[in-house]
């Protein structure tokens, strides 16, 4: 365990690119979590204070442009869509009302839903031909709130951790000593039984 935290410190100046790298993959669609990483990098930044600014920058823009890479390819598979039969036609027509009434909202609650389910909210947001503008203002804002609750949060646990890592060394020291020690009994009441009956058979 040491060794690994030894190892992420050495490398932690290179988290806010890999952080900002993944999560602009993760727009387009390939399966990375986003959560999992603010909450890596909140625990990371409770390790190195100098690094905390870097880092959530790191993660914020790339989550931003990521949400804005799906809301694209909702607009792209909506022009793609149009092309086809008029039942598809029917289907924009729909999420096009439900965005003008309901997409600021679900925006900003579907910013803190987690599991893939955040950039099916963009790409349809992109499809209901919700304006561009008004995306890129609301999910500002809304990525701005749920990636600074979930860093702060998992900071906070980092912080924590530091605090009670030296203990649960301890703890896992006294363990390891313990299982020793009755293993150790073990092998000796099992060696004498296997004596006594040796003897008996002699």
């Amino acid at each position: 365990m040491h060794i690994i935290l030894e190892f992420i410190d050495l490398n932690i100046a290179y988290s806010p690119i890999v952080f900002f790298g993944l999560l602009i993959l993760a727009g387009i669609n390939i399966p990375i979590s986003e959560d999992a990483i603010v909450i890596m990098g909140g625990i990371l930044s409770s390790r190195k204070n100098e690094y905390t600014f870097l880092i959530f920058l790191g993660i914020f823009w790339g989550a931003y442009i990521g949400d804005i890479i799906s809301f694209h390819i909702g607009k792209f598979l909506a022009n793609k869509l149009l092309k086809q039969k008029k039942q598809t036609n029917k289907l924009i027509d729909k999420m096009n009302y439900y965005y003008k009434r309901y997409g600021s909202l679900t925006l900003l609650i579907g910013r803190f839903i987690p599991f893939g389910f955040r950039n099916a909210i963009f790409i349809s947001a992109g499809m209901g031909n919700m304006r561009t503008s008004n995306f890129l203002i609301i999910d500002f804002f809304a990525a701005i709130i749920s990636i600074t609750t979930y860093f702060v949060l998992s900071f906070k646990i980092g912080e924590s951790f530091k605090l009670i890592f030296p203990k649960i060394r301890i703890i896992l020291f006294i363990t390891l000593i313990t299982i020793t020690i009755i293993m150790l009994i073990s092998y000796i009441i099992k060696k004498k039984r296997i004596q006594k009956v040796d003897k008996l058979f002699e």
